[in-house]
């Protein structure tokens, strides 16, 4: 029931958060063992989006993965096993002593 909690209460300042221009990735552990992971895309909507589906062979295993057909940019997605990836970014920096 935390973690239930916990999710509602990050998708809440999500949604709530607006002026937010980096994309938002998440985990959590259950009380199960079981791990959670989401995201979600800042970037502008558009038809051009897709969700690319392929199925498993003798020696790979099936994945998921989101894209925008038009640059083909990969923006996240799953394989079978659980693996879970996405991108972000953050604005340029500089580092010191560098």
């Amino acid at each position: 029931m935390k973690f239930i909690r916990l999710v509602i209460f990050l998708l809440a300042i999500i949604m709530v958060w607006s002026p937010m221009r980096s994309c938002t990735i998440f985990c959590a552990i259950d009380s199960l063992g079981h791990v959670w992971a989401g995201n979600n895309e800042d970037a502008r909507f558009s038809l051009g989006n897709k969700i690319g589906i392929v199925s498993k062979t003798d020696s790979t295993l099936g994945f998921v993965w989101f894209y925008y057909t038009n640059n083909g940019y990969a923006q996240g997605g799953s394989n079978e096993a659980g693996l879970f990836y996405d991108l972000n970014s953050v604005d340029a920096s500089e580092i010191e002593g560098c």
